[in-house]
């Protein structure tokens, strides 16, 4: 008969009790199956550079002809390009009037094809099709950055502003730009937290679902909902991101100024096609490298797949046919990919 070593016992003993304490969510995580990308379109990239750049994107929208805006923020400038990734014009007006760029833009087309902007301003600009200055409006929170955009169906339009004395996240407007209603709590609601910690994390990306739904990704931590055209939570979740973005840090005085580490938030949210819904979040290492958490839900939230990802990969927006834009940066620069979703491992 054989005995068993001390260092084998302890060995199978550490084994035993790792997976007692695994929870049920983490051991359902861990039979997800990896996320499936399948890209058929490419803007950006090497080659490109004499023609337009690509660097800090924040929103890719199409028409109802399949024309595709991308904006970048760092610029700032709104490029568009025919449904074969043609390159048709840059919009790089910036400034802050009736017609300009504002900083970090993002945006949302309507059902007319009227191009709808906010940003660091407190308006909201639209455009027709050629970047031509259609019309104005006044955000509810006018000092709080747009830093997301979303129209429904009958035309309302949603604007992530974190608002630190209600702490809603979400203000919406009619199609004509008069305000309606804030809602979507922020991760401060009913804590003692300082503002600035608020003002700073308590935004996310927010996206139109079927239905006149809103599908929102929280900044920080991980959270997803899906909500009523109303504000109501329909569905909400933290599956497959649970503990991936850390929870918000008070700020430090260093030096006798305030400085905030930003370790992590989400990035973008997306309809991916027959009810999914497509998240991405990143988080920086100890090491100050970056890494990418890719999640897709079904339409009640309930967790698809999931894939982590060395480089930066954002969600940025989704066309009709249920496939998803996604910014990427690679050695050789920015990118924006069009790309089919779904459970199964492979990127190509």
């Amino acid at each position: 008969m054989t005995i068993p070593r001390p260092a084998a016992l302890l060995s199978a003993f550490a084994v035993l009790l790792l997976a007692l304490a695994a929870t049920p969510a983490a051991r359902a995580v861990d039979a997800v199956p990896p996320l499936s990308i399948t890209s058929d379109l490419m803007l950006g990239g090497p080659g490109t550079e004499d023609v337009y750049i690509l660097n800090a994107i924040t929103s890719v929208a199409e028409d109802s002809r399949g024309n595709i805006y991308v904006v970048d923020g760092g610029q700032p400038a709104l490029h568009r390009f025919g449904p074969d990734g043609t390159w048709q014009g840059t919009f790089a007006a910036a400034g802050d009037g009736p017609g300009d760029l504002m900083s970090m833009p993002v945006i949302a087309i309507d059902g007319q094809d009227r191009i709808h902007v906010a940003g660091m301003g407190g308006r909201v600009q639209v455009l027709d099709a050629d970047f031509r200055h259609v019309a104005v409006s006044e955000r509810a929170h006018a000092t709080s950055p747009a830093r997301a955009l979303a129209i429904t169906p009958d035309g309302h339009v949603a604007i992530v502003a974190v608002d630190s004395r209600h702490h809603t996240t979400v203000d919406l407007h009619d199609a004509q730009g008069a305000y309606l209603r804030s809602f979507c709590d922020t991760f401060a609601a009913g804590r003692d937290l300082p503002r600035l910690v608020e003002d700073a994390y308590g935004g996310g990306r927010i996206a139109a679902g079927p239905e006149g739904r809103l599908l929102f990704a929280q900044a920080a931590p991980y959270l997803v909902r899906i909500l009523a055209p109303d504000g109501t939570v329909l569905h909400q979740t933290d599956a497959g991101g649970a503990g991936f973005i850390p929870e918000p840090e008070e700020p430090e005085i260093r030096n006798g100024r305030m400085a905030m580490r930003f370790p992590g938030m989400a990035s973008g949210i997306a309809p991916a096609g027959g009810g999914r819904v497509m998240v991405s979040a990143w988080r920086r290492r100890d090491d100050g490298s970056t890494c990418t958490l890719l999640c897709l839900y079904d339409a009640q939230l309930n967790l698809l797949a999931r894939t982590e990802v060395e480089k930066y990969t954002a969600v940025a927006g989704a066309d009709s046919q249920g496939r998803v834009y996604l910014h990427e940066t690679a050695d050789d620069g920015t990118r924006v990919l069009r790309a089919t979703v779904g459970p199964g491992g492979n990127v190509r």
